[in-house]
């Protein structure tokens, strides 16, 4: 290990950060989101693991090209170390990014146990990312875990369950936990059938999720659009092939119709708060035409959906599964205003209250306008 360790002293309240490219980075989606934390953030680089002893250059090679004066360079495969500065009143991050070593995962967990002792840190998070059967026009689910009961419970954090095959994140969390440190898992699934795209939708979940737990600013709203473009994108490649669009299809209404397999109401809460900050923009040009929707200004489409988000507060509200409401107050002026009340009402019910809806199944309860409103 090469690192200079003399700018620890200058960290308040640490956190240790670490994502690695390979089995527990699909999409490049956890290590994304690591690399947004130092570009957003004053960041220093400290150092790095030495290659020689963890990797095997057969499968991950060296570069070699180069420099800017024209010199011919060699470039070995590295985890660099490096210092993140946050706000001021926020816990600083150190960060540990790179590829995921090949050889003596032990030796290697043992080094990030020792840069944890020299650096102070209160605690260690894995960011990580998953293939999954969740489809990308749905909330991409983030799961946080813990062994560590208090920070489980303060948190809202699961129990790890996971039982098999595993890579180094989860030798180093084994390490960890036998040397009582605290160790928290964040990792997002992304569509296994869009798994190698860069994937800005699942960068987001993660940083938020991030975010909630650290108490560190992660700016990640910024990411709202380029989300909103992958989804798209990969939109249009669906369409283009039936095939394809009857697999993405069923596993729609797989989630859409089992509760267990919903995303959780922070993941949603997410989706709804992103949609949030487009109605403020939409709000700022209201005279502007809408792209997917033709002939469609803005003011149109936002007083269209004004007027849905009231009828289905108000079958919620009224609680009756057998006979269509007639809402008794008018739509707010805002759509903003709208929406939030709509929001409120969502939180304040229990998913299997009975709430009249235009389906002709049995699912006539608060549930289905969630997951109605989730797409």
């Amino acid at each position: 290990m090469i690192w200079n360790d003399n700018y620890l002293d200058s960290l308040s309240r640490p956190v240790l950060v670490v994502a690695f490219k390979g089995l527990f980075d699909a999409s490049g989606s956890a290590t994304a989101a690591l690399e947004w934390l130092m570009e957003k953030s004053e960041s220093e680089n400290l150092g790095e693991i030495d290659s020689e002893t963890f990797f095997d250059f057969t499968q991950e090679r060296p570069l070699i090209g180069f420099d800017e004066n024209g010199e011919r360079v060699l470039s070995w495969p590295k985890n660099k170390i490096v210092a993140i500065k946050t706000h001021e009143d926020q816990r600083d991050i150190l960060a540990i990014s790179g590829i995921e070593p090949h050889l003596r995962w032990r030796t290697f967990s043992d080094l990030l146990i020792e840069i944890v002792r020299k650096s102070n840190v209160e605690s260690v998070l894995t960011l990580g990312s998953m293939v999954g059967m969740t489809p990308h026009s749905r909330p991409l689910t983030v799961t946080g875990s813990s062994t560590n009961v208090e920070l489980a419970k303060r948190l809202n954090l699961e129990k790890p369950s996971y039982q098999g095959p595993t890579g180094i994140v989860g030798v180093l969390h084994d390490a960890l936990d036998s040397a009582k440190i605290p160790v928290i898992s964040l990792r997002v699934s992304v569509p296994h059938y869009v798994p190698d795209s860069p994937n800005p939708k699942a960068t987001r979940a993660l940083l938020r999720r991030f975010e909630q737990v650290t108490g560190v600013t992660t700016d990640y709203e910024e990411l709202d659009g380029p989300a909103a473009d992958w989804q798209k994108q990969v939109d249009a490649a669906v369409a283009s092939d039936d095939e394809i669009t009857s697999y993405v299809e069923r596993l729609e209404n797989a989630i859409d119709e089992d509760e267990n397999l919903l995303p959780s109401g922070d993941d949603l809460a997410a989706e709804f708060e992103a949609f949030l900050r487009l109605i403020t923009d939409a709000e700022k040009d209201l005279d502007a035409n809408v792209p997917n929707c033709p002939g469609w200004n803005n003011l149109e489409l936002l007083n269209h959906m004004k007027v849905i988000w009231w009828f289905v507060a108000s079958q919620i509200v009224a609680g009756n599964d057998s006979e269509k409401a007639i809402p008794s107050d008018e739509p707010l002026d805002s759509p903003l205003s709208q929406l939030t009340h709509l929001i409120d009402t969502f939180k304040s019910s229990d998913f299997s209250s009975p709430a009249w809806s235009w389906t002709w199944g049995p699912d006539k309860t608060v549930g289905f306008f969630i997951r109605r409103m989730a797409h």
